[in-house]
């Protein structure tokens, strides 16, 4: 571990020499479909190189939606993997022309019952709307729910809860919830839908879970035309085996946030979850506590021991003074260290949070938030500009683990990764590196992941050609630092997979991943495609299961040893258009394969190479019969690859 932090360290200083800078904000779509929660303005900065693998993941395309207006705007609980069932469900609207149904509010969702090998598709409608109310649903999540001493998928229930457009309170007011039986017979059970929560509240739900024999959705208290009113909204179902249904009540927590020059309230995102096997459960929200300098984004938590039955005093975690594991720095003083000398110097004074944030609890009972620290509030960049309030500095931009050491009191963190990209645009919407975690079943492997974009083989700045990254720690033996599984993170889609066109948004992770049993582990990633032939999000979309395997056998990243194992050269010459050539030195023989790809993923020649030794050596590709365009080629050998852009004339 501490050699892939030397790593990153390095890079981060191997940089400083370019610093164009602009500043970032939280990003909203239009208001019928999106939530917005802070105001809007960014900061870019050079990025870093991460080290890159490609590791090839073949997808299994699942349902199919009305537009992107689902998935694409948030790191929702949509995807639920259940080791025990061996089953995988995926909640999503309805595709309502293309399957009959009266609306694209209308919710659908697909099943494995073989560890996503196979998939059920757009299975339902579990609620469809018929007229303006009950409201169209918008953003369901769902959970599968497996009674205790359970071992048939058909005697299982998926639970599932969404806002609805009932136009109560602006477009937005409803809630729906509902669940049905996993099995042939029950294709439907009707939904109920709720207006009724005691406030005329805009509630889209931020997080779903399930802790024993209840569900838990959490949302913020907006007002349409005012904004947040300084409560959270638990919605909690009891699950009634008599209707087969879950019985809501609705607990309603005191909780300011700190305001904005204009009196805004500044939160953007709020995770609920449980440690396994306890009534200990932890709420985390992202937002400003005043207690801190004005303009920075904290974590905000509030913990039960009761199981949801009370909730804490809010606590706010302090940045600037996580202690950073591998390191014993704090995470400030790190970025000081990196970024406030030199030529091109910054002024790093202050940390803030950005825009996205997920939460797991481990089996020791300390929770894991997942977040992106940037410079921000009084910070300067190399040119004297001050940090917007409440933006960030994104191109320093660092993945982290906030952790706590004893249960809530006591916080530090990980360094867990440092990505190249920050920001990327998917039709009119944007989405960030969107950090997720899970955890196994047990609660003794955390996971780690995010999107990331990798430059070196995509021009530009922006996310925009998202890989999924990945990193494990085992907090098995008790302590609450745990220790890496691997010594870095781990691309684990590969860019030859996720990066087609741009037209794969970023996806959702499941918040259970799988052990093996052979110190490999699974997550279950499902993306949204975006219409190849438009990229508009307003076009029917179509969702895509990944069986995410992260290897913790390793000593060293899949990166790594890649780049151990070969190296690939620039092919020249380049633009081309007949024969080019590429050079690459190898360093493990074996079987090596080139293959040429364009911009849509889709291969369009292959070579093989045969068995080649180790040292130096060149192969041509003939591209004369290609069309004029970007095309990436591709070699691997033994499941690792390495890939680089060329030009065809």
């Amino acid at each position: 571990m501490r050699d892939m932090r030397k790593f990153l360290l390095f890079s981060v200083v191997s940089c400083l020499g370019i610093t164009a800078s602009a500043q970032m904000s939280y990003s909203s779509a239009p208001s019928n479909e999106q939530h917005s929660k802070i105001d809007e303005t960014i900061v870019d900065v050079t990025p870093r190189i991460q080290n890159s693998s490609k590791v090839a993941v073949q997808d299994i395309l699942i349902g199919n939606g009305p537009n992107a207006y689902g998935p694409l705007s948030g790191p929702w609980t949509n995807v639920w993997a259940d080791k025990d069932l061996n089953a995988i469900s995926f909640v999503h609207r309805s595709d309502f022309s293309a399957n009959g149904d009266n609306q694209s509010g209308s919710l659908r969702y697909d099943l494995s019952t073989d560890g996503g090998s196979t998939f059920s598709s757009n299975i339902g409608p579990v609620w469809n709307p018929t007229g303006s109310l009950p409201g169209p649903a918008r953003y369901p999540q769902a959970a599968i729910y497996n009674p205790t001493g359970n071992t048939a998928i058909s005697n299982a229930y998926l639970t599932f809860q969404a806002p609805s457009l009932n136009s109560t309170n602006g477009n937005w007011g409803g809630l729906v919830q509902g669940s049905v039986e996993l099995n042939s017979a029950s294709s439907s059970l009707s939904a109920i839908e709720d207006s009724s929560t005691g406030m005329n509240n805009y509630i889209v739900p931020e997080n779903f879970t399930l802790h024993r024999n209840e569900s838990f959705g959490l949302s913020f208290s907006n007002q349409d035309g005012v904004g947040y009113l300084d409560t959270l909204i638990v919605m909690k179902g009891t699950f009634n085996a008599t209707n087969s249904n879950f019985d809501y009540t609705y607990q309603y927590i005191d909780l300011p946030i700190g305001v904005n020059a204009d009196g805004n309230a500044q939160t953007t995102a709020a995770n609920l979850e449980f440690q396994p096997n306890s009534v200990n459960g932890f709420i985390s929200v992202l937002g400003y506590d005043s207690t801190y300098s004005y303009g920075l984004l904290h974590p905000i938590v509030l913990k039960t021991t009761d199981g949801g039955a009370t909730w804490g005093a809010p606590t706010a975690v302090n940045l600037n003074t996580l202690v950073e594991v591998d390191s014993n720095k704090t995470l400030l003083q790190i970025l000081q260290d990196a970024y406030n000398t030199g030529t091109n110097a910054w002024g790093i004074t202050e940390l803030t949070s950005a825009f996205e944030q997920d939460m797991t609890v481990d089996a020791n009972g300390n929770p894991h938030i997942l977040i992106n620290i940037c410079p921000g509030g009084s910070s300067t960049n190399p040119s004297g500009d001050p940090a917007t309030p409440f933006s960030v500095y994104s191109g320093i931009n660092n993945i982290v683990d906030v952790y706590s050491t004893d249960g809530g009191t006591s916080w530090a963190c990980r360094l867990v990764g440092i990505p190249q990209s920050f920001r990327g645009d998917f039709g009119t919407v944007t989405c960030d590196n969107r950090p997720q975690t899970s955890r196994s079943a047990d609660g003794n492997q955390v996971f780690f992941h995010w999107f990331d974009t990798d430059l070196d083989l995509w021009t530009g700045t922006a996310n925009d050609f998202p890989d999924l990254w990945m990193m494990g720690v085992d907090v098995s033996s008790g302590t609450a630092t745990g220790v890496a599984i691997t010594n870095g993170p781990i691309d684990i889609t590969g860019s030859d997979v996720i990066n087609s066109a741009g037209q794969i948004s970023f996806g959702n992770i499941a918040p259970q991943t799988w052990d093996n049993g052979d110190g490999t582990y699974t997550s279950h990633l499902v993306t949204q495609e975006l219409d190849p032939s438009t990229l508009s999000d307003l076009d029917p979309t179509t969702y895509h299961y990944y069986p995410a395997l992260y290897d913790g056998n390793s000593n060293v990243s899949i990166g790594e040893e890649s780049l151990n194992a070969f190296s690939l050269e620039q092919n020249m010459p380049n633009p081309a258009d007949d024969l080019t050539i590429v050079r690459m030195n190898v360093a493990k023989s074996g079987v090596y394969t080139a293959e040429i790809m364009n911009m849509i993923g889709q291969v369009v020649s292959t070579v093989e190479l045969g068995n080649l030794g180790q040292g130096p050596t060149s192969f041509e590709l003939n591209v004369s019969d290609l069309q004029s365009g970007v095309y990436f080629y591709t070699v691997r050998s033994e499941g690792l690859s390495q890939s680089k852009k060329m030009i065809v004339d």
